[in-house]
């Protein structure tokens, strides 16, 4: 997984994860970050990753259980890095 040490490695990191759930039969939750990322247009990138901080939680809640760990703490870093930007 990415390390996400500055809020410009949010997005290569959401592209890990968009690729990770695309090849592991996730298409739905790819789709919707995929959709977050690059086809909604947003007014500024505070207002992008509001978004993905609720997508991902929303994520994190519904789907904690069948994940591996290392996908739970990716998800849990990024919305980290998010909230301190």
């Amino acid at each position: 997984m990415i390390e996400i040490n500055k809020k410009e490695d949010i997005y290569p990191a959401i592209n890990e994860l968009i690729y990770f759930f695309e090849q592991n039969d996730k298409e739905e939750i790819s789709g919707i970050l995929r959709h977050r990322m690059f086809k909604v247009s947003w007014t500024s990138q505070s207002e992008l990753f509001e978004e993905l901080s609720s997508v991902l939680k929303n994520i994190i809640k519904k789907n904690n259980k069948t994940f591996d760990e290392i996908i739970v703490n990716q998800i849990d870093k990024i919305i980290k890095m998010i909230q301190r930007s």
